[in-house]
């Protein structure tokens, strides 16, 4: 551990479910607590839903490594796949969450796992007590809190009125973008809140404090798709990630290309526990490169390389190829193009991301020396999900 952190840090996880990169900058306290850290504005998610993306950030690598590649796998964590709350545990810490439902968090390595009412909790007043608690052990602690307000919003306003095809919300993406922004104004002032109590408790001294959103959601850009988890498309796996702890991490925002799963390997890194040779290795990178630069206290005891892309995978609930059992869509991207492979029609699409940033323009066929550098890195990725 660097010399610069006197005691081991406990963790908070300030999980905001559904809120999309893109509409961060309409809440005035989600930029505020960005500046508060370091701020990873170019993260991506391994899958654009919930049960998939946590299990992949916990386990630093993708679903179909881990197991748990399918909305209907939430249970197929493999065993030899070591989480960050076992890591946690075995280290002595208290372990603990609260979520909306009990699929969004495996139970290995957490001591207590409680389930909130998305719909009738005040999650600002429940959230602030679980602090509490935790804040009493006599441990370290880990607390992993969902804030799912958002998503209620959501399920109410849109998601119980129309289905993956309605033309009432494709044809409406401005209406759907108001509704949506009120519900992420709620998750900024979610956020401060909670922050504020961290720091009226004088937790933020010795806490590493994530900030973070599994996936993101549709506003009507893709007909098939009026919520996540049908596509790869950047609206849904173009995440935020803030990483706060005043002698740890600079307050400096970065548009490096990342990975939701990169923060369990530099989280265990930052603590000085080594990966288990025991169990199957991460897929993740240490982020510490990109946050160290100018910063020279930390030991190399991890890999100094990042990758330059990120692999993302899903399967539908719904949508046009449904595939609650396995993920069937597959994609690679690196900082420009993304190339997405439809399994189910087998269809291809390759985007430029620089002047197509809304990804409307399939030009697939027409870049075939992009194609095959990302087919080759996709296989490369692909390959290690069969140690």
């Amino acid at each position: 551990m660097s010399n610069s952190i006197k005691v081991r840090p406990n963790i908070i996880v300030l999980h905001l479910d559904g809120v999309r990169n893109d509409r961060l900058h309409i809440s005035p306290e989600l930029m505020e607590i960005s500046k508060e850290g370091t701020f990873f504005d170019n993260i991506i998610a391994s899958s654009p839903y919930t049960i998939a993306s946590v299990q992949s950030i916990l386990t630093g690598m993708t679903g179909s490594k881990n197991g748990v590649d399918g909305y209907y796998n939430v249970n197929n964590l493999k065993s030899n796949v070591k989480t960050l709350t076992e890591y946690l545990k075995n280290e002595g810490y208290s372990t603990s969450g609260d979520i909306v439902n009990e699929s969004v968090l495996n139970p290995r390595g957490f001591d207590t796992i409680n389930v909130h009412d998305e719909f009738n909790d005040d999650l600002i007043d429940r959230h602030k007590e679980a602090i509490d608690i935790s804040s009493k052990s006599s441990k370290n602690f880990f607390l992993y809190l969902q804030y799912s307000g958002l998503h209620a919003g959501m399920v109410k306003n849109i998601f119980r009125k129309y289905d993956d095809f309605s033309d009432d919300f494709f044809n409406n993406p401005e209406r759907n973008c108001k509704i949506y922004d009120e519900y992420l104004l709620e998750s900024g002032q979610y956020a401060s809140r909670i922050y504020r109590h961290l720091i009226n408790k004088n937790l933020d001294k010795n806490t590493i404090i994530l900030v973070y959103s599994d996936h993101g959601m549709s506003l009507g850009e893709k007909k098939g798709e009026r919520a996540y988890g049908v596509y790869v498309y950047d609206y849904t796996v173009k995440t935020f990630l803030f990483m706060i702890h005043k002698n740890v991490f600079p307050r400096k925002k970065l548009n490096n290309l990342v990975k939701m799963i990169d923060i369990m390997p530099t989280i265990l890194d930052i603590l000085n526990i080594p990966l288990d040779p025991n169990f199957l290795s991460v897929q993740g990178d240490n982020l510490k490169p990109l946050i160290r630069k100018k910063w020279n206290f930390w030991p190399m005891n991890y890999s100094t390389k990042v990758s330059k892309y990120a692999y993302i995978e899903t399967g539908g609930l719904h949508g046009p190829w449904p595939s609650p059992k396995t993920h069937n869509v597959k994609a690679i991207r690196d900082i420009r193009w993304k190339l997405i492979h439809n399994e189910e029609p087998n269809t291809w699409e390759l985007y430029d991301l620089k002047t197509d940033s809304n990804e409307k323009n399939n030009i697939f066929g027409e870049k075939k020396d992009i194609e095959h550098r990302l087919m080759h890195a996709k296989g490369n990725f692909e390959d290690t999900f069969l140690e």
